[in-house]
Order: C-alpha cells, then sequence, then structure tokens
C-alpha cells in the first residue's frame, strides 16, 4: 500500500493543479483518487452548458449540467423570462411542441396569411398590414418591425403573450 503512495499523491496535486479536486474523495491521498463525489457536492443547473464557479483562491471548476436541456425546456425558461404566467406553462409546452416541436427557425407555409412563423408559429396576419392595423398588430404593439423578427425566439415568445392576452389560445385552435 506505501508502494501506490507516490503516484496517488502526485495524482492529487495534478487533479489541485487542474481545477479537478472535487473527484478527490480523501482528506489524504493515501486513500484514493476518483472516488464517488462527497456528499457536498451538488451539481447546479444552469441556462448554458457550463459555468465557471471559483473555488478556492487559486483554482476553478468547470460545472457542467448533467442533463442538457431540451430544445423545449430552453424554450419555457425563456417563455418565463419574457412574462409568461407560470400557470401557463403546461398548455404552452403543448402548443410550443405541436406547433414547432420547439424550433425557432420553423415555418408553415401552407398557413394563410403568408405562413406562420417560429417557435408559436404566428401567423403573418399578426404582422402584415390591414385595415385597422397600417402597421400589423404586433408593430403597432412595438413588439416587431418585421414577420423575420419571430425567428428570434425571445421576440416570438413576446409576440405570443401579446397575442394570448389579446385572443387566449383561440389562435392556436385551443378553446
Amino acid at each position: 500500500m506505501h508502494a501506490l503512495k507516490a503516484p496517488i499523491l502526485i495524482l492529487g496535486y495534478l487533479a489541485s493543479l487542474l481545477g479537478l479536486s472535487a473527484l478527490y474523495d480523501a482528506p489524504d491521498a493515501s486513500e484514493g483518487i476518483l472516488a464517488a463525489p462527497p456528499p457536498s457536492i451538488q451539481y447546479m443547473e444552469a441556462p448554458i452548458a457550463a459555468v465557471t464557479a471559483p473555488t478556492s483562491t487559486t483554482s476553478t471548476t468547470v460545472w457542467v449540467d448533467p442533463q442538457p436541456k431540451s430544445d423545449c425546456e430552453l424554450a419555457l425558461q425563456l417563455a418565463l423570462d419574457v412574462g409568461w404566467p407560470a400557470s401557463e406553462m403546461a398548455r404552452l409546452a403543448n402548443v410550443l411542441h405541436r406547433e414547432s416541436r420547439c424550433k425557432p427557425s420553423a415555418f408553415n407555409a401552407t398557413d394563410p396569411m403568408g405562413g406562420s412563423h417560429g417557435l408559436m408559429q404566428i401567423n403573418s396576419f399578426w404582422c402584415k398590414r390591414s385595415t385597422y392595423w397600417p402597421t400589423g398588430w404586433l408593430q403597432a404593439h412595438s413588439l416587431l418591425k418585421t414577420c423575420d423578427e419571430l425567428y428570434d425566439p425571445a421576440t416570438n415568445l413576446r409576440a405570443g403573450l401579446a397575442i394570448w392576452r389579446n385572443s387566449g389560445w383561440h389562435p392556436w385552435g385551443i378553446k
């Protein structure tokens, strides 16, 4: 057992230099390396894949979300961020999945009035000129300038929120 002490100490030293000290589950190097993380380590969920968090004055540790977020999870988090009420998340999740499979670049050219755009498949009707809205409904509400902006996920969700507040779920065929 003493013969392994030097290599383990060297591995422990290298791990601490590289900021991998969380892989050590021993108060001293003679007890082993790469053991299970101590119970005090907790995974952080973050909206991005990796976050650098300081662990001491000399090193940092990169935390990676053990479960990468799906397109729908990211879209729902963004929906909350732009003001959608939490009480509507279940229904919004269904709409996002049904309409676009949560893909911001989705376009349905077969929908009337110029097609439907983005996450919520907002119909061009909402951003085209009409008798009642000479610049378009969404433009009149200062949400965008052109329909092409509906491919930006945050703009699409803000526009969808404004439409939902105006008309409920009816534009998406939900009563």
